[in-house]
């Protein structure tokens, strides 16, 4: 690519730094209390400044998601590429999402509030076409994950195609976050470890299609541990520096 001008490229920081400051505000007071005015005063740039960025507040929202979903796609491909079984991927796959939310947990509420009170009718039509498409590429990534062990039989094939398993594992696993993220008292529950819990779940639910080769507690404990302090170490050093949405495109 060409190199940039030096205006282009105070754009661009200056784009950077928008984004960073309605990142914090949002996580400060919610999206509802979000305001140009705020993200301006923070800043220390006018309000037109701003507005030569992000035409309204659900743009910038939407971006801010783009940017999460980036850095989803990033360590999911990591997962997608583990060096094991079909079984071990998927597991891994549910553990970089774990990892992925342990980075920020409050992108989860971004991700929430895009979806609610028409947002995304108010946000510029390229955004919404990047966000789809991110959307896209992660629930593919997953699904190959299912029809890659069906075709070469790990996986009986039965009355679900891979999209609509994907869709069952990820209303699991995304419910638990959200009760998470919603500060319920789990502990007061009697659930101790709820990422843990949900990695059970999961793997009794590929017990019950009959996906090989089973794991035994025992082994499910080493490969989490090994995914957990081993595998992900680097994506998530990558992850907390920022960088993953120029290696999520590269």
């Amino acid at each position: 690519m060409p190199a940039q001008s030096r205006k282009q490229r105070e754009i661009a920081q200056r784009h950077s730094l928008f984004l960073e400051v309605g990142r914090e505000l949002l996580h400060e007071n919610g999206f509802h209390q979000l305001s140009m005015d705020q993200v301006a005063e923070q800043a220390e740039y006018s309000k037109g400044t701003i507005y030569q960025h992000f035409h309204c507040k659900e743009e910038m929202l939407i971006q801010l998601c783009i940017q999460c979903m980036q850095g989803l796609l990033f360590i999911g491909e990591k997962a997608a590429t583990y060096p094991g079984s079909h079984r071990e991927r998927l597991i891994a796959f549910q553990i970089a999402h774990e990892l992925w939310l342990a980075v920020e947990p409050r992108d989860l509420y971004m991700l929430q509030y895009v979806n609610v009170d028409g947002v995304l009718s108010k946000v510029a039509e390229s955004s919404l076409a990047e966000f789809r498409q991110m959307e896209a590429k992660i629930i593919s990534l997953c699904a190959s994950i299912f029809q890659d062990a069906m075709d070469c039989g790990d996986l009986p094939v039965g009355e679900l195609n891979a999209a609509e398993l994907v869709y069952g594992v990820w209303s699991m696993c995304y419910g638990g976050q959200l009760l998470r993220s919603y500060e319920t008292p789990l502990a007061e529950m009697g659930v101790s470890n709820p990422g843990r819990t949900l990695t059970s779940l999961l793997q009794a639910t590929l017990d019950g299609l009959r996906w090989t080769p089973a794991s035994t507690p025992e082994q499910t404990d080493a490969l989490l541990l090994h995914l957990e302090t081993e595998y992900f170490t680097e994506a998530l050093a990558q992850l907390r520096e920022g960088c993953c949405s120029t290696l999520s495109r590269g």
